[in-house]
């Protein structure tokens, strides 16, 4: 016969960094004591993760996507389970900017978010957060913003004449 009970234990105050370990003892109606069960240990991890990222460049000759590259500043010790990235135009959206995308998970702080509509001349930011296995979130990080230009440059070349009587510049 097999009995689970799940006993929670609250108002207790534990310390970041600690392992804290618990021994379980079973008591039968008849009086019988099993013997200790301990658990692996548990340990409490209340650090936020720290993130930088960029992106591609100023500028980017492309339409449809968007490549991020960033660091992890400090990973807590329970280590980091995911990223969410989202995309603005016109500034992030922190500052008013007007949201492309919402919140999309990613497993890495390197990406390329592809299947865009960009629009020649705009500026587009990418803010992104990294969550810890505990649940801890960072601060928003956010690219300085990637303007999308697709404009073929022009050049004029002027008629200085066949001939020039320095040797030493043209």
């Amino acid at each position: 016969l097999e009995f689970r009970r799940v006993l929670f234990r609250s108002g207790l105050t534990l310390t970041n960094n600690y392992v804290y370990y618990v021994a379980v003892k079973a008591y039968s109606n008849a009086g019988e004591v099993s013997a200790t069960a301990n658990t692996n240990g548990i340990t409490v991890d209340t650090t936020t993760p720290a993130i930088t990222i960029g992106d591609e460049g100023d500028y980017t000759g492309t339409t449809n996507q968007l490549v991020v590259t960033g660091a992890v500043t400090f990973e807590p010790p329970s280590g980091i389970s995911h990223y969410t990235y989202r995309i603005s135009s016109g500034n992030t959206l922190d500052a008013g900017g007007t949201a492309i995308t919402g919140w999309v998970q990613t497993s890495t702080l390197n990406f390329t978010v592809g299947g865009l509509t960009l629009t020649n001349n705009y500026v587009y930011y990418v803010a992104v957060k990294a969550y810890s296995n505990t649940g801890e979130v960072s601060a928003t990080a956010n690219t300085n913003g990637i303007t999308v230009d697709t404009t073929t440059p022009a050049i004029t070349i002027g008629d200085e004449g066949d001939y020039t009587g320095t040797t030493n510049q043209l």
